[in-house]
């Protein structure tokens, strides 16, 4: 064989679109770890309220707001 057919062509990005590329790969890890930690959470919510439910806790009652104010009627001019 000739050394011609040992060397393998692997062509290289030009500079600036190997800067984009990497950070292109840093995003999408970044997105990809939040996208993980947040099905994580979710997932954990839903079996902390499925046991809730489970369990039959009554849900809080309605929380009294109070006397109600009077609000002042603006004057009008006609």
């Amino acid at each position: 064989m000739s050394r011609m057919a040992d060397i393998r062509f692997v062509p290289k990005l030009p500079r600036m679109e190997a800067r984009h590329e990497e950070t292109n790969k840093v995003a999408r890890a970044i997105l990809d770890d939040e996208l993980a930690i947040r099905a994580a959470k979710t997932e954990r919510l839903r079996q902390a309220r499925l046991a809730r439910e489970a369990v039959g806790t009554p849900e809080r009652p309605p929380v009294s707001e109070g006397p109600k104010r009077a609000i002042p009627k603006r004057n009008r001019k006609s």
